[in-house]
């Protein structure tokens, strides 16, 4: 297995205090930058989703990626790992079973991450 949940610590789906240095202590422009990554992003997930129903590893590597990029120039700590975990485990010749299972993660974190704060 390349990397599980419980080799990691729980942490919040957000960072604040690295959300707020990645953009100069503007706490404000930090939350705008999260909200509108999470707008973009929306598509993105769906596009991992059909990847994932077609089977396209190349696909998911790729959505992974941009998803890992993403979430950690905001501070999603949670999603940056997953997505990183997905990214390799997609870009390997590991099991499907396990892409699936980082895919799973992925999901989580985004849904954690989109409900942060309701």
């Amino acid at each position: 297995m390349i990397w599980s949940r419980s080799q990691a610590p729980e942490r919040p789906p957000i960072d604040w205090d690295l959300n707020e240095r990645l953009f100069g202590g503007q706490r404000e422009m930090g939350e705008r930058f999260l909200r509108r990554f999470i707008e973009l992003n929306t598509d993105t997930m769906e596009e991992l989703r059909a990847a994932h129903a077609a089977v396209d590893r190349e696909a998911i590597r790729a959505l992974a990626h941009k998803i890992k990029g993403g979430s950690g120039s905001v501070g999603a700590v949670g999603l940056n790992e997953s997505a990183a975990a997905l990214e390799i485990a997609a870009g390997s010749p590991t099991p499907w079973e396990e892409v699936e299972a980082a895919l799973a993660l992925v999901a989580k974190d985004w849904e954690t991450l989109r409900h942060h704060g309701d």
